[in-house]
C-alpha cells in the first residue's frame, strides 16, 4: 500500500479477508438493547458506540413475511415476499457514502430461517422427512426473491451480502449435515455465486456446531463465518483447518467467559484469541455473540479497552 496513502478500516478488513496480518486487527462490537442502555449508563454517555472505531457497518433490506403460516393447500395462492420496488435499495446510496471508510455488510437473505418462519419449524423439518417435492417447491420461490434481492443490493458500493441462517445447535446441525446439503447447500452455492458476480465478498451468519459442513462452506465460497462460538466448536483447530479459506468474526466466549467471568479473565480471553487466531490474518475479534445484559459492565468495559488499544 503507497505510504501516503491513508489506511481506512475498510483496508484492514479487507487486509484480513486476504488472510494477512493488518497493522491493527479489526474488531466487531455487537450487544442487545440491554447491555447497550447499560454501558451508556457506566459511561454517562448514551453514544459511547460513536467514539469506536466502525470496522464492520452493518444495515438490512427488508422481506416481510405474511402474518399467517401457509399449508400446503394455500401456498401456490400465498404472497409470501412483499414486491419489490426501487425505494426498497434507493437508500443503500446514501448509507454506502456515509460509511465508505467502513467494511460494509448489508443484510436481508435467509434461506433456512425463512423457510420455517413462512410454514413452522416442526413442518418443515417434518416434509424434509416425508414431502421433499413441496419442501424443494418453497425453497425455490424463496430463492427466486433472495436471487432477484441480492442482484439489487450488489449494485451499491458496499462490500459484502450477508446470510442470516441459524443452522446449529451447540451440539452440530438441527437438521443433520445430509438434509442440509439436500435442502440448503445448492441455494446457497448459487447465491453466493451471484454476490460474487457483482464483485462483493459473502458473508455466513450461523450460530452453533458447524463443525461438519465446514468444508461445504468452503466450497460454497462464503468469505466470513460469524460468530465463530467456542462454546459450540473448537475454534483453534477450526482456524487451522480452514483459516485459508475462510474469516472468522467472533471467537470471544460471551456465554461463559464474558457473562460468567471476571474482567480479568475476559482480557485474557480476548488477548488470546487475538494472538492465536490473528496469526496469519483471516480473523475479525469480537464477542461469540451479541453482548447480552447479564454481562457485568465491568466485563464489557475490559473488553472494549483491549481492542481499541492495540
Amino acid at each position: 500500500m503507497p505510504q501516503n496513502k491513508k489506511i481506512t478500516l475498510k483496508d484492514r478488513v479487507i487486509t484480513s479477508l486476504g488472510h494477512n496480518e493488518p497493522d491493527v486487527m479489526p474488531y466487531s462490537i455487537s450487544m442487545t438493547k440491554g447491555a447497550h442502555d447499560k454501558m451508556a449508563e457506566f459511561y454517562n454517555d448514551p453514544d459511547f458506540m460513536k467514539g469506536l472505531d466502525r470496522y464492520l457497518v452493518s444495515a438490512g433490506v427488508a422481506s416481510r413475511l405474511p402474518d399467517k403460516w401457509f399449508t400446503e393447500q394455500t401456498f401456490d395462492d400465498c404472497e409470501i415476499f412483499m414486491q419489490d420496488s426501487n425505494e426498497r435499495y434507493d437508500w443503500l446510496a446514501k448509507f454506502a457514502e456515509e460509511n465508505k471508510d467502513s467494511f460494509i455488510i448489508i443484510a436481508g437473505t435467509s434461506y433456512f430461517e425463512t423457510a420455517w418462519g413462512l410454514y413452522g419449524m416442526q413442518n418443515l423439518m417434518a416434509d424434509m422427512a416425508g414431502n421433499e417435492k413441496f419442501v424443494y417447491k418453497i425453497m425455490d420461490r424463496i430463492h427466486e426473491h433472495y436471487l432477484n434481492m441480492i442482484g439489487q443490493i450488489v449494485k451499491f458500493d458496499i462490500d459484502c451480502v450477508h446470510i442470516n441462517d441459524d443452522y446449529g445447535m451447540q451440539t452440530g446441525l438441527i437438521m443433520g449435515p445430509v438434509c442440509w446439503r439436500k435442502f440448503f447447500k445448492p441455494y446457497l452455492k448459487e447465491a453466493v455465486a451471484k454476490i460474487k458476480s457483482g464483485g462483493k465478498y459473502a458473508q455466513l451468519h450461523s450460530c452453533g456446531d458447524l463443525r461438519e459442513i465446514m468444508p461445504d462452506l468452503v466450497e460454497i465460497g462464503f468469505d466470513i463465518l460469524n460468530p465463530f462460538q467456542p462454546e459450540a466448536m473448537d475454534v483453534y483447530e477450526i482456524k487451522k483447518e480452514f483459516g485459508k479459506y475462510i474469516t472468522f468474526s467472533g471467537g470471544v466466549s460471551e456465554q461463559k467467559v464474558m457473562a460468567q467471568g471476571t474482567p480479568d479473565d475476559v482480557e485474557r480471553e480476548t488477548k488470546e484469541k487475538m494472538k492465536l487466531l490473528g496469526k496469519n490474518g483471516g480473523y475479525i475479534v469480537g464477542p461469540s455473540q451479541a453482548i447480552t445484559d447479564d454481562v457485568p459492565a465491568e466485563s464489557i468495559d475490559r473488553f472494549i479497552k483491549i481492542v481499541t488499544n492495540q
